[in-house]
């Protein structure tokens, strides 16, 4: 439940909440009697957020993500505005802030190409540009990252995206599969500059929201309990299949990647189906559960329970053996593939002994695996200097792999070691 905001001296609140039903949807509640109305549900997916009226609180928008962003007015007076902002299609809305007398507000309307930045005058319906996302300078030769909908395996529908390198025919392209984290997430349509960094490299990028992504309902993020290295994970096998049956994805040049619950598919792909891939790129993901879970920070304590649900209780003899069972540093005997493995050393969600000793025992083995310490990093690699490292690594990785383009060594490169 997420209160959005409480009006006319506690006689009403509006809020989101899925109590008593699968998703999230918009809620008015009589601060005295308790009585609900809904006042908007998507038929597909959660409410995501709702933009309330700065000076009466009223929901003026809801936003929801089935595929496409999708915005619906809840109150006719900003029709004009809306309308506006809407113009282009599909675009995301976000308000970001208005004057109390609601005569100007900032406007971020962002597409799969970047973002622009206004400033929206309510008298004049007239929108002033005030800056822009550097990429939107070369917009036209960027991806566009196209939504999907996949039927897996059980019956269950999945929802995704692809996104194709420009000027390519789309037959039998190199495919990256690239994971998202959480696993309590979700891949959304918007500006994503890693994909448009692998579509530039010649490959077609393959996102599945599999089961236990967050925005779709209850239902289907329960779905996962349990299925750690199972079900998730056909899921995301069926994405690829689905690409390899539409004629996009030779089965032949397929990787998977991911960070944090995306580092570990990356290596369940490898270990569990070393078949379908032909290498992985795993950064910061746990190699054993069991010990991911007995060695979270403090912080993550009053999540422990969802932990113990989902994916097991170390305590417990029969759910540490069946969390080994699930953990790829158990099988590192079925890894075949090149692996790149990226890992934080100063990461506390996932310790770096995961990676290190996952890499120790494949080295052993004389498997093909190279080991990247970023030093200071923790679960997100974000200094400039080491990002651009990643990026070259990851590109010169995929190219010996999958046989796309590497751009070799430029003066930012340089500027990287300078600094």
């Amino acid at each position: 439940m997420h209160v959005l905001s409480v009006t006319d001296k506690g006689a009403r609140v509006y809020l989101l909440s899925n109590k008593g039903r699968d998703r999230l949807v918009l809620l008015e509640r009589a601060g005295e009697s308790g009585e609900e109305t809904v006042l908007h549900a998507d038929p597909v997916v959660d409410v995501s957020h709702v933009y309330t009226h700065p000076v009466t609180g009223k929901p003026v928008a809801a936003m929801s993500y089935p595929d496409y962003p999708k915005a619906t007015l809840l109150d006719q007076s900003f029709a004009a505005p809306f309308n506006l902002f809407t113009r282009k299609a599909p675009v995301n809305v976000h308000i970001d802030s208005a004057d109390n007398r609601l005569h100007r507000m900032t406007v971020t309307l962002s597409t799969d190409k970047g973002y622009e930045f206004y400033l929206y005058d309510m008298k004049a319906n007239a929108l002033q540009l005030l800056g822009s996302h550097p990429s939107l300078d070369n917009r036209d030769i960027l991806a566009d990252i196209t939504p999907i909908e996949i039927t897996s395996r059980d019956n269950v529908s999945l929802h995704g995206y692809l996104a194709l390198p420009k000027g390519v025919a789309p037959r039998r392209l190199p495919l990256v599969l690239k994971v998202h984290g959480g696993p309590w997430g979700r891949d959304g349509w918007g500006y994503d500059s890693e994909i448009h960094f692998l579509t530039n490299r010649g490959y077609a990028v393959l996102q599945i929201n599999y089961r236990g992504s967050t925005g779709y309902g209850r239902r289907f993020q329960e779905l996962a309990i349990g299925e750690f290295a199972g079900k998730m994970h056909d899921d995301l096998l069926d994405g690829v299949n689905w690409a390899i049956g539409k004629g996009v994805a030779d089965p032949d040049r397929i990787a998977i990647i991911g960070t944090s619950y995306g580092g570990y598919a990356t290596l369940v792909g490898l270990s569990f189906t070393p078949k379908v891939f032909a290498c992985g790129i795993d950064i910061n993901g746990p190699s054993d559960l069991a010990k991911l879970v007995e060695n979270f920070p403090a912080d993550w304590m009053l999540g422990m329970d969802t932990w113990y649900k989902y994916a097991g209780n170390p305590a417990k003899e029969a759910d540490r053996k069946a969390m080994q069972a699930k953990s790829p540093l158990f099988r590192t005997d079925d890894i075949s593939k090149p692996l790149l493995v990226i890992q934080g050393t100063r990461d506390a969600r996932v310790l770096k002994e995961q990676s290190l000793e996952l890499v120790s025992r494949l080295e052993q083995a004389g498997k093909k695996v190279d080991l990247w310490l970023v030093p200071g990093a923790g679960h997100s690699i974000i200094h400039w200097p080491q990002r651009l490292k990643q990026f070259r690594k990851t590109e010169d990785f995929l190219a010996d792999c999958l046989g796309g383009r590497s751009s070799g060594f430029d003066f930012y490169q340089l500027g990287s070691w300078l600094f």
